[in-house]
């Protein structure tokens, strides 16, 4: 008998073994041990096959499988689909989505031994507004299986409808799914929903230890885990009767893996609610402009929260023309002033700086030369805890020169991260006690909850924060919301640069005033007049949002069209442009669609590698897709160039 199954690795569809047991179909979905070239390796059976489907031709040469780790499959037909399913769309080989699918112990064949247990808790009352009563009953009377865009502004109580609807499949006996985009959003979250619903509420991410995930996972399967919260890997969990799935902050890219299966998390939620027939919700302040367009179509149930749930008024927002004033730490004087108001009258400020580290750039006030990784040939960032230099890019770490390496000079810094608008403000505004919050703050294990907790009980007046505070927190103490510098997103590469940034402005706005006092904003910018900057400010992001749309429609960018890069990296220039070509024009030989480059990536080269990429553009998903199948089989004639397919790229620069 012969059996497919899925190894990591460079094996498209896999690879085949003999089974030397009686024939049985209930092999599919378990793990095995099997012989690979002088090693033995883990590997989940995905199929039974005729003889005659063997992917060698000479039967002969056939290995046969070590040992069956399972008695049962531990992989369902609905997972497996999934899988494959993700396998083909994102152009990865079947063990490779397998690996990404699974966590790391089951991958790697251990027991499936678990700790999980579920117990009820205590439940708080739960009472929705009017408007929060209708869409829930909106989404209640939809047909199953459906998709929603659950729309609301800031603070509009989007996660009070969830709340409501998770409650309703429960007690229908279905399991749920969460998914949030980053982990900060997990422990308050979790909070929330086991006080309202009463029940055990497991996290699933990348902060657990394998044995805790492994503990989710095999409860999910086991049908004793019934309700997740979790980030993208979440949406792979074996949730038994899954009756739905919620997509909180659907328009945030950390749904998309950046590497190893470029997958989108959001997108598989999709799928796997169609497959399985669970409601899908996908809820967002700013949704994404493709969302938004699917709703306008129709294929998604649109419902819209108007108002804040708890606030009158909506917050006051002024601008702050940058060229007319003289920056100290970033901060010109209105900003100062307005922020020493708040502090005064005993309120929480949160500064908003896109960018950790102390300065982007260190360079010699003589000569100009700027501290550069060679590795990456990127600026390093100045960082003072640890006093080093970081790239940001690759993670080297240089120490700080004391003088110019060409010339003796005098190093000075340009522009500024979080460490040192941190220390001004904290010499500025001694008296108020003052928090950081960013990747370098919160990297021990307890650290973003603990700061997380000082925000809400108000101990910390001054917040310092990158766009880990931007979305989801409710800190009902914040007043005033200072935003220090957003320009670069009016004039990135991508054309999704504006989209991001007219979000990001929106979610950081939104944390102002969620409590009883009415909520100000502040917006340092140097282009006051941008047009789409002044269509978000004066008439809201539904506005803005429509006229994206528009603008992608006439430059026939998604959603009008569909994307995917090849992205490619080498030690060698030469050999890597050369590569790019010949895939272009292997490409345009069978298939009629646009192939822009080869060009650089926006990181031109990264630990010691040559990067760049080519954009192949259709409007036609299957023309784009056979053509990605073309460029699959030229992996094996490569030795000296490395290079991977992101399908929908939320990047492109």
């Amino acid at each position: 008998m012969l059996v497919q199954v899925a190894i990591p690795g460079p094996f498209p569809n896999g690879l085949s073994y003999l089974y030397d047991g009686e024939p049985d179909v209930s092999l599919i979905g378990r793990r095995v041990r099997v012989p690979l070239r002088k090693r033995e390796v883990v590997a989940v059976i995905d199929d039974v096959l005729p003889e005659s489907e063997a992917v060698i031709a000479d039967i002969s040469k056939l290995k046969s499988i070590i040992a069956v780790i399972d008695p049962e499959p531990i992989v369902s037909n609905t997972l497996r689909k999934l899988i494959r399913l993700m396998r083909h769309y994102y152009h990865v080989s079947l063990g490779d989505a397998y690996d990404t699918a699974l966590p790391a112990l089951i991958a790697k064949g251990k027991d499936l031994k678990t700790k999980a247990k579920s117990e009820k808790q205590a439940v708080e009352s739960l009472e929705l507004n009017q408007a929060q009563q209708a869409v829930f009953q909106e989404i209640q009377a939809a047909e199953p299986g459906s998709i929603h865009l659950l729309e609301g502004v800031t603070g509009s109580g989007k996660t009070e409808v969830y709340l409501e609807c998770v409650k309703a499949k429960l007690a229908a006996g279905k399991s749920v799914l969460v998914l949030v985009p980053e982990i900060g959003l997990t422990p308050q979250t979790i909070e929330r929903f086991e006080k309202r619903l009463g029940e055990k509420v497991w996290a699933y991410h990348s902060g657990l230890t394998e044995a805790q995930k492994r503990d989710c996972w095999v409860g999910a399967w086991q049908g004793d885990v019934k309700l997740v919260i979790g980030t993208r890997s979440s949406v792979f969990l074996p949730l038994t009767d899954l009756g739905l799935i919620i997509v909180d902050e659907e328009h945030d890219s950390s749904y998309k893996q950046q590497t190893g299966v470029h997958y989108s998390a959001k997108s598989l939620a999709l799928i796997r609610g169609r497959q399985e027939g669970a409601e899908v919700i996908l809820g967002s302040a700013t949704p994404s402009v493709e969302t938004l367009y699917l709703a306008k179509k129709g294929l998604y149930q649109h419902h819209v929260l108007k108002a804040r749930a708890l606030a009158k008024t909506k917050n006051r927002t002024q601008v702050v023309d940058m060229r007319k004033f003289k920056m100290t730490a970033g901060l010109s004087h209105p900003f100062l002033e307005a922020m020493e108001a708040q502090l005064k009258a005993g309120h929480q400020v949160l500064v908003f700086l896109n960018r950790r580290g102390y300065a982007p750039i260190l360079m010699c006030q003589n000569c100009g030369e700027r501290a550069q990784c060679q590795a990456c040939e990127m600026s390093y960032t100045l960082h003072q805890s640890p006093n080093m230099l970081i790239c940001h890019h690759c993670g080297r770490m240089v120490s700080v020169p004391k003088k110019c390496s060409s010339c003796q000079g005098e190093m000075i810094t340009l522009g500024q991260g979080t460490e040192q608008l941190a220390e001004y403000l904290a010499a500025r505004f001694p008296d108020y006690p003052m928090l950081r919050l960013d990747q370098d703050t919160t990297r021990k294990k307890g650290e973003l909850v603990a700061k997380l907790e000082s925000i809400k009980s108000e101990i910390v007046k001054i917040i310092i924060g990158t766009q880990m505070l931007a979305k989801g927190h409710d800190f009902m103490g914040i007043s005033w919301v200072g935003i220090v510098d957003v320009d670069y997103g009016f004039f990135a590469p991508d054309f999704r640069g504006i989209e991001r940034t007219g979000q990001l402005l929106t979610q950081v706005s939104g944390r102002a005033g969620r409590g009883p006092i009415q909520g100000e904003v502040m917006i340092q910018t140097h282009v006051p007049e941008h047009p789409l900057l002044h269509l978000l400010l004066k008439e809201g992001y539904a506005a803005f949002a429509a006229a994206l749309l528009e603008e992608r429609k006439l430059a026939n960018w998604p959603p009008f069209s569909y994307l995917a890069l090849l992205r490619a990296e080498a030690k060698s220039s030469s050999v890597l442009d050369g590569f790019l070509r010949k895939a272009k024009a292997r490409v345009q030989e069978q298939y009629t669609l646009n192939v822009l480059g080869p060009i650089p990536a926006f990181l031109k080269k990264r630990n010691h590698y040559h990067r760049a990429q080519i954009l192949l553009e259709s409007g036609s998903r299957e023309t784009l897709h056979a053509a990605l199948a073309l460029l699959e089989f030229i992996k094996s004639e490569q030795k000296e160039v490395r290079f991977w397919i992101d399908v929908d790229p939320i990047e492109i620069g």
